[in-house]
């Protein structure tokens, strides 16, 4: 009997409106898988100003908020013409003759989560397409991303990891400009891709209120993506993006 007990809590704990767990209102159970964007007792409540009570008085509603925020900024990024957006979330820009930066995307600084260390290539090394040249390493595990094409690895730009999420570019290289256009992406791709990446999270979004995802109480301790979806999906979601199966 105490397991029918706590069974039915359970389900009466993970269907509750965020406005109801966050003690905004008094009762409330979702009725729309909650999809709060087509929600209108949502705009409503949002009209009438409980946005920022929902925000301050709910772990749960505060973490589900973080995750609709990162949503929105890699929706956000701005395309570059003046880049070359590569298949892996790398990214090059023209310097001199056959000289570039080479860096990672916007969208990949934006999701890649508490890095305490980058390894990279060595100065004047020549590096063969699928080679891996950069590795992030943090507390959810390590990631290696490989060259999308040949190139030489002329200089490392020495910057700190928390800088990484103000200048994306990590070395110069040297690359035949007929290595490029294989691998780089149209502006259409890029769109898409930064499209695949909002829904990935936003699957997460609405997992987290409806007991998908199991979110820390703790602010301090739910305040990175990988805390909030969970070390294995944050690494697929890195695999996914710098297309690697490591």
């Amino acid at each position: 009997m105490s397991n029918q007990i706590n069974y039915l809590s359970n389900i009466y704990e993970n269907i509750k409106c965020i406005w109801m767990a966050a003690e905004v209102i008094s009762y409330k159970l979702c009725d729309k898988e909650f999809d709060c964007e087509n929600c209108q007792f949502d705009k409503v409540m949002q009209n009438l100003g409980g946005g920022a009570a929902i925000i301050e008085a709910s772990p749960v509603a505060r973490q589900r908020n973080y995750l609709l925020e990162k949503i929105d900024k890699v929706l956000e990024q701005p395309y570059d013409p003046s880049c070359y957006y590569l298949n892996n979330h790398l990214v090059i820009k023209h310097l001199f003759s056959n000289t570039y930066y080479l860096g990672i995307s916007n969208t990949a600084m934006l999701l890649l989560d508490n890095i305490d260390s980058i390894c990279d290539c060595e100065k004047n090394s020549y590096v063969l397409m699928s080679d891996p040249i950069l590795k992030f390493t943090g507390d959810w595990g390590s990631i290696a991303v490989r060259a999308p094409m040949n190139f030489m690895f002329l200089e490392k730009l020495n910057l700190p990891c928390e800088e990484l999420s103000v200048h994306k570019w990590l070395s110069i290289v040297a690359v035949n400009p007929a290595d490029i256009s294989p691998v780089k992406i149209t502006e259409q791709e890029w769109y898409n891709r930064r499209i695949s990446m909002a829904n990935y999270l936003k699957n997460y979004s609405h997992n987290s209120v409806n007991g998908g995802v199991r979110i820390n109480e703790d602010e301090e301790q739910g305040k990175y993506l990988y805390q909030l979806i969970g070390k294995p999906d944050y690494l697929k979601l890195l695999r996914m993006m710098f297309q690697t199966q490591n």
